[in-house]
């Protein structure tokens, strides 16, 4: 015995005038001035860790720190970079 046929309703596919991404203005600083900030933040965490209560604030710093490492990328003539934070 075979099953009964099921019929599938036909499914209407609707144009998408909306586009699925949108282009935004990315903001940049000088590299120059992003590595003197992370030399900066590098001696500021290990004076953290050299004076020992400073425990809470070197718990918010030094994340950011490793963060920053993700942000240094060269970008030749007419190529393009995406950096992709958490995910």
């Amino acid at each position: 015995m075979q099953p009964a046929a099921v019929s599938i309703p036909n499914q209407v596919v609707v144009p998408q005038t909306e586009p699925q991404f949108k282009d935004k203005d990315a903001k940049s600083i000088n590299g120059f001035l992003g590595i003197l900030l992370h030399l900066i933040l590098s001696g500021f965490n290990l004076g953290l860790t050299a004076t020992g209560p400073g425990a809470l604030l070197l718990i918010i710093t030094g994340p950011i720190w490793l963060v920053m490492w993700n942000s240094y990328v060269i970008v030749n003539p007419n190529e393009a970079v995406v950096n992709q934070f958490f995910g």
